[in-house]
């Protein structure tokens, strides 16, 4: 193994895509995987059962770093020098022009999709295989996402070849994380909350139907909440400050019922950041 070399994920959080970036580079560089934040609910128990491995502890030997999944320095754990990053990989934008020729940020579903691409012709196995599949339809809201791109489908159709899970898969994993999600919602939203540079939090929870938690959300006070939910093809938005409503009114065409907005379409975070140069 290179010891010398560490990819490595955000110290906010890992969630599934996170997650099979890392794990993919890891085996593709033969590389240590470094994933200091906590497993968020995309990540269901029968996933973090599979083969995989990685440390949750500052390895000491590495000398040169990849991000995956993220490209916010202050999201960078605290330990990493900045100088020694080689390479960003990628897919929510605002931090292109910070990381210059170091960065491979791209608007598409799925970082995992950009990782992929990476194995070229060679084979992963079949852990990496079915992490970054899942990964691909997860991000992708089961390819309802507005952002889904032929790139991403295209990977997805690659890894079809290489996966060992069942045909049922992909109703299995939104069934087996809506079970936690739906029992405490809240916590599941606390632990994905982003910041951004005007003050506020933006947390996220995607379910394939979101009717269940709709009355157990507590609407945050200095930020908003979205529920994705992938059935319905809508959004709903949990805000209480009339100025985040009207922006959101203005940025997505929400519809406000109280503190609880509808959106006439599917938008990730990483969209409405983007619409509403958050």
């Amino acid at each position: 193994m290179n010891n010398k070399l560490c990819v490595f994920g955000a110290k906010t959080g890992t969630d599934i895509d996170a997650l099979a970036c890392a794990i993919a580079y890891a085996e593709l560089m033969d590389c240590i995987a470094y994933l200091p934040g906590p497993f968020n609910a995309t990540i269901p128990s029968s996933v973090r059962k599979w083969d995989f491995n990685y440390t949750t502890e500052f390895p000491t030997t590495a000398t040169e770093f990849v991000m995956v999944d993220f490209s916010t320095p202050g999201m960078i754990p605290e330990k990493i020098d900045q100088d020694k990053i080689i390479k960003v990989y990628d897919h929510h934008t605002g931090f292109e022009e910070y990381w210059g020729k170091r960065g491979q940020i791209e608007f598409i579903g799925a970082a995992a999709t950009i990782i992929f691409e990476l194995f070229g012709d060679r084979a992963p196995s079949a852990t990496i295989a079915n992490l970054l599949y899942t990964a691909i339809f997860a991000n992708c809201l089961n390819f309802k996402a507005g952002l889904t791109s032929d790139r991403d489908h295209a990977a997805f159709n690659k890894l079809k070849q290489y996966v060992t899970l069942p045909e049922s898969w992909i109703e299995t994993y939104y069934n087996e994380i809506e079970v936690g999600l739906i029992a405490d919602p809240n916590t599941a939203l606390n632990d994905d909350i982003k910041y951004y540079k005007n003050g506020w939090s933006i947390a996220q929870l995607e379910l394939y139907n979101a009717i269940p938690v709709l009355d157990k959300i507590i609407s945050p006070e200095n930020g908003f909440a979205i529920v994705v939910d992938i059935g319905a093809g809508k959004n709903y938005l949990f805000a209480t400050s009339s100025e985040i409503k009207a922006a959101l009114t203005d940025g997505l065409g929400a519809k406000w019922n109280g503190d609880i907005g509808i959106t006439d379409k599917l938008y990730l975070r990483k969209e409405i950041v983007k619409i509403m140069n958050l």
